[in-house]
């Protein structure tokens, strides 16, 4: 989604970074893209590369998805998508995965390794290759390791809130020197984190549902949570919404989300493809 920003958005926001540098050709340096909603490609610029919550094929009604371009390159493996090292999906709403674009995906692509929910892996097509999913099931509040190449992985079992009692899994990645941090549909407690073993977690870039953002008293849940040095907003809606209303709808709303309330540098990556170096 597309969005101006106004001179009162400039002066409010005006201790927020703002690093957005669109990347139209193969990456040859270490970079995080926002693919799309809450979606991601990372790679080291050296070979190593994953994509994080990005095989969603046409989405969910209500939030960015891939253009049928870019699907066709992740699916397919190609341009900045060829010999991805690993696939990682929080959860299994269409938002964030497609059990048949991550068939397609596996059927093009037959060196990557997969992270993905057991709850997830009952929508892939009956030929899908599950023996190159790494893991079982990670229950609430635990925590597994993995290592595929240059990549290392933490997971986290976290509760995706109490409507919507599903698998959630967050990552704790460590590529390129960096670590990143993406929750899923983050929606759970202080205690529930802790006990998962999130207690300030050093994380260079935190990629932050961006509910998150607009609530100071769920601040604590984050700060005591994450040792974060940055903040990348994320599952930003592209429709407006009753509840918005209160806000000024939803471009205000999103002014919202990135007025800096953290005390660290927020990276506004709202188009498909913008990146930044890291």
């Amino acid at each position: 989604m597309k969005k101006s920003i106004t001179t009162a958005t400039l002066i409010a926001l005006a201790s927020t970074s703002f690093l957005v540098t669109p990347k139209p050709t193969i990456a040859q340096q270490a970079e995080i893209c926002h693919v799309a909603n809450a979606g991601f490609f990372i790679t080291d610029g050296k070979g190593n590369s994953l994509l994080l919550d990005a095989v969603m094929g046409t989405g969910l009604k209500g939030y960015e998805a891939p253009t049928a371009e870019t699907n066709l390159q992740i699916e397919e493996g190609t341009d900045r998508f060829e010999s991805v090292d690993l696939v990682l999906a929080t959860h299994f709403h269409d938002d964030h995965y497609m059990g048949n674009a991550v068939s397609n995906h596996m059927a093009h692509n037959p060196e990557t390794k997969y992270l993905i929910p057991v709850q997830a892996q009952e929508e892939l097509s009956d030929g899908a290759d599950k023996s190159r999913i790494l893991n079982e099931e990670i229950t609430q509040s635990s925590k597994h390791s993995f290592t595929v190449g240059g990549i290392t992985v933490d997971a986290y079992g976290i509760d995706h809130g109490a409507s919507y009692p599903i698998e959630n899994v967050g990552y704790h990645i460590t590529i390129g020197g960096k670590t990143f941090f993406h929750p899923g549909d983050m929606s759970t407690t202080r205690e529930q984190l802790t006990e998962a073993g999130l207690n300030k977690l050093p994380v260079d870039y935190l990629l932050l549902p961006f509910w998150h953002m607009l609530d100071p008293t769920g601040m604590p849940l984050i700060t005591e949570s994450f040792d974060y040095k940055n903040i990348i907003p994320m599952h930003l809606p592209t429709e407006d919404k009753p509840w918005m209303a209160q806000m000024g709808g939803l471009e205000a709303m999103i002014d919202i989300v990135f007025q800096d309330k953290f005390a660290a540098p927020l990276h506004r990556l709202t188009g498909q493809m913008d990146c930044i170096a890291y």
